[in-house]
């Protein structure tokens, strides 16, 4: 998986999607965003796709 299949794959996450478009400012929101991506990175990087 190559990282914008990565990055479609996250988008279909419902609280992702919330966590980009809807009260972006909240706390939780901000938290699951960066750790969402991290954690997408993470991924790319351990299967040498990135």
């Amino acid at each position: 998986m190559d990282a914008l299949d990565a990055f479609a794959d996250l988008m279909e996450d419902t609280e992702f999607e919330r966590s980009i478009s809807v009260a972006t400012g909240d706390p939780k929101k901000v938290r699951k965003r960066f750790e969402a991506v991290q954690e997408l990175f993470e991924d790319l990087l351990d299967h040498g796709d990135a």
